[in-house]
């Protein structure tokens, strides 16, 4: 077990993507409950806040992670917040993840990718003792993965029942309008035309997440340009052969 008795300076060894926001977000049916949990997180100042989002790949978790993040620093210069990628594959580091002072405490701990956390060595010792911490002292908890919190069947029972411990929310992929309303507005924005029929054959073949339909649709867009003709189902079909 990793020691932890001894408190160390509080690192945070990840990078946002400044592109994440909560105001640029595609909210839809599916993801409608998880967002609005997350714009909650951090508000009360009242009891522990522990928040675990699970879905695909894709259906928009580090969005909502970084995005929360990327808000609180925007409007709290004071803000610190300490997150942990369980898909990083180095060894639950105790002096850059160890046990701050109550005193000193970050604002806000995110777990990301749970699902990966039994491969890190001392990984789950790390997280467990972070958590009981952070929980103790009533600071919002956030973490995410692919599955249930119940079907992290390598982790110890005592660490997957404080990840079920609070509001567990399930986020599906983008729902077909939500993905045809995307695609619309882009095609808006950047005043291409973009007939139904090739919306429809995109739509039927796409990954449904955001970042992949704004790529699909900048790819079109610039192969379109290449070859100077509007985008067609054969612009499409080409573009999405590499997805």
């Amino acid at each position: 077990m990793t020691d932890f008795s001894e408190p160390r300076q509080l690192i945070l060894p990840f990078e946002f993507n400044p592109v994440y926001r909560l105001d640029n977000f595609v909210v839809c049916p599916g993801n409608r409950d998880a967002f609005l949990s997350i714009k909650d997180l951090c508000q009360s100042a009242y009891g522990s806040k522990i928040l675990y989002l699970y879905g695909e790949q894709g259906t928009g978790k580090t969005h909502l992670a970084q995005g929360l993040i990327n808000h609180k620093r925007e409007t709290d210069n004071t803000f610190e917040g300490l997150v942990f990628s369980c898909s990083l594959t180095q060894p639950f580091d105790a002096g850059i993840y160890s046990l701050p002072e109550a005193g000193n405490m970050p604002d806000l701990l995110v777990i990301e990718n749970a699902d990966y956390l039994h491969r890190i060595t001392d990984g789950e010792d790390g997280i467990f003792a972070l958590f009981n911490l952070f929980n103790q002292q009533e600071k919002p908890i956030l973490i995410t993965s692919k599955v249930h919190p119940t079907q992290l069947i390598y982790l110890h029972e005592r660490l997957r029942s404080r990840f079920y411990s609070g509001n567990t929310i399930k986020i599906a992929h983008l729902d077909e309008n939500t993905c045809i309303r995307i695609l619309k507005k882009l095609a808006t924005d950047h005043q291409v035309i973009m007939p139904d029929k090739v919306i429809q054959y995109i739509i039927l073949r796409a990954p449904r997440n955001p970042a992949d339909i704004q790529k699909i649709f900048h790819e079109m867009d610039a192969l379109a340009l290449k070859l100077k003709k509007p985008i067609t189902i054969n612009v499409a079909r080409k573009v999405l052969a590499n997805y």
